[in-house]
C-alpha cells in the first residue's frame, strides 16, 4: 500500500474527513471514472495545501468553474483546479489534491517537489459542495482508458480510511444534512451561510 504525508498543516488546521472510501456522495464508479478510493478534508478555504510525497509534478488543471450543490450529474460534470504528482517511490502513480484555488498555484508542471512543498491553496474550484475541502486519491497512469483510484494511507491517521466514513454516516442519519454539514463546518472554523 502507498503512504503519503497528511496534505496540510494539522497543527494549523483539524483532520476532519468528511468522505472517505466509498463515501456516500461522489466516492463511487461513476461510468469511466473510478473515485472508491478517495479522500475528503474539510478546511477553511485559502488554506495551504501540502505535497504527501516527494515527486515530479506531471499535470496542473486550472479550472474556474465551482459548484456547491448535491446533485450527483451535475457534481461530475465539474472538474475543479487539482495538481497532480508522480511520487519518486512509483512514477506509474498519481497522487491528486482537488478543489485548490486556481490563483493560489505554487508550482508547475516537471517541477520537483519535496514532501511538505505548498503546491496552491485550498478554493472553490468544481464540485466542492455544501463544505470546502480537499479532496485527494491516488490512481495509476493510465496513457487511454479510465484510471481506477487505488487505497492509501496517510502518514499520521490512524485506522482506516474507510472506516472514517462510518461515522459521518451515522451522524447524517439522525442530524440530517444540513444540521451535520452545520457542525462539520463549525469544527472546521468555516463560516458559511445557511443554504436550507
Amino acid at each position: 500500500m502507498t503512504h503519503v504525508d497528511i496534505p496540510f498543516d494539522p497543527e494549523a488546521s483539524p483532520i476532519f474527513i468528511i468522505q472517505g472510501w466509498d463515501g456516500p456522495f461522489s466516492h463511487r464508479i461513476h461510468g469511466k471514472r473510478d473515485l472508491r478510493y478517495s479522500v475528503d478534508f474539510a478546511l477553511p478555504l485559502g488554506t495551504p495545501v501540502l505535497s504527501g510525497v516527494s515527486g515530479v509534478v506531471k499535470c496542473v488543471w486550472i479550472s474556474g468553474f465551482s459548484y456547491d450543490g448535491v446533485d450527483l450529474v451535475s457534481g461530475l460534470g465539474m472538474t475543479g483546479t487539482f495538481v497532480s504528482i508522480a511520487p519518486d517511490h512509483n512514477s506509474d502513480l498519481r497522487v491528486v489534491y482537488s478543489h485548490l484555488d486556481p490563483n493560489s498555484l505554487c508550482v508547475d508542471r516537471g517541477d520537483h517537489v519535496e514532501s511538505g512543498t505548498v503546491l496552491g491553496k485550498t478554493g472553490l474550484s468544481g464540485w466542492v459542495g455544501p463544505i470546502p475541502h480537499l479532496h485527494t486519491h491516488i490512481q495509476r497512469s493510465v496513457c487511454k482508458g479510465p484510471s481506477a483510484t487505488i487505497p492509501f494511507s496517510i502518514n499520521g491517521i490512524a485506522g482506516s480510511l474507510a472506516d472514517a466514513e462510518v461515522v459521518i454516516r451515522t451522524e447524517r442519519q439522525f442530524l440530517g444534512f444540513a444540521k451535520i454539514r452545520d457542525q462539520i463546518a463549525s469544527r472546521a472554523g468555516i463560516i458559511m451561510a445557511s443554504i436550507g
